[in-house]
């Protein structure tokens, strides 16, 4: 019998993009695990409800998350605590609420059972980075204040101040043996990889609570410091690893039109990011009846 899979969203505004992408996963052999950021307002719960049918749908505690902030990582966390304890899933996926599936059901949950038992997951090539390792070895203790946004100067410099400090007494929170890896947040992952990450979550919060943008490298670091590393995804086709399409030259990221429909129809990823009904509904409906059709 072929296992359920759980879909992890994190949700923050643009709510009839969400029901949308919910009408696409709403499926019998899916769980649908939805956080709403503690920062939105006028939530359609009602909307929201109606718009799964199939499968169960189960509302997170919500947080309030902030860009680069360890917030991200407790949010997965969350999400993935009550998927584990609520089911042995076979694939459990984290979206954002502005992707939508680029495959039909079908087509997803086959081919996660022709690769039954890989991780799919981005790292990045560069062999353990000093950028890449700053982000762990110092604390940094003012990112919650220093989001994407952020005009604070003075918070700005602060921070730098903060990490000059560390770097002259040779601070490092992180072993030498562990190689520090990054990639982009989102994942599918298998059951038995979730329970394992569940597991470390005080070794998670240990080492990662002041890491710059933990999100992008605690799962990568902890995967590829595991016996999990042998079961990473190995494209042979220049796909991302974790079968998301996501254009960072473009945009950041870029926001998918109509006159890119051909390279998201011929791409051999699974899910896209990210999408939005204010800047183009012609490309969201193009992709729902490519969906749908299967």
């Amino acid at each position: 019998m072929q296992k359920k899979h759980a879909y992890l969203i994190m949700a923050h505004n643009k709510f009839d993009m969400l029901c949308h992408l919910l009408t696409l996963l709403d499926d019998e052999r899916n769980d649908i695990y939805l956080h709403i950021d503690l920062k939105a307002q006028n939530i359609p719960y009602d909307e929201i409800k109606k718009s799964v049918e199939k499968s169960s749908l189960t509302f997170i505690k919500r947080i309030n998350t902030v860009w680069g902030d360890y917030t991200l990582v407790e949010c997965e966390m969350e999400l993935l605590k009550a998927a584990v304890s609520n089911g042995n899933y076979g694939y459990l996926h984290l979206i954002s609420g502005l992707d939508l599936p680029v495959k039909s059901q079908d087509e997803i949950h086959n081919f996660f059972d022709n690769n039954k038992g890989k991780e799919f997951l981005d790292i990045e090539v560069e062999e353990n980075d000093r950028h890449t390792r700053a982000r762990c070895r110092y604390y940094w203790l003012f990112q919650h204040y220093n989001g994407r946004h952020t005009k604070n100067s003075v918070l700005r410099l602060l921070e730098g101040l903060n990490v000059r400090i560390q770097r002259t007494f040779k601070v490092n929170r992180i072993p030498e043996q562990i190689e520090v890896k990054k990639g982009t947040e989102w994942f599918s992952i298998t059951g038995d990889l979730a329970k394992y990450i569940v597991s470390y979550e005080d070794v998670i919060k240990k080492h990662f609570k002041y890491t710059f943008c933990a999100d992008e490298v605690f799962l990568q670091t902890i995967v590829y410091n595991s016996d999990f590393k042998s079961n990473l995804y190995k494209p042979q086709d220049n796909e991302p690893a974790s079968r998301r399409l996501i254009d960072w030259n473009r945009g950041n990221p870029y926001v998918f039109r109509i006159e890119d429909i051909d390279m998201i129809n011929n791409s051999n990823c699974l899910f896209a990011r990210k999408f939005d009904n204010e800047v183009d509904t012609d490309i969201i409906n193009e992709i729902d009846k490519m969906v749908k059709k299967g």
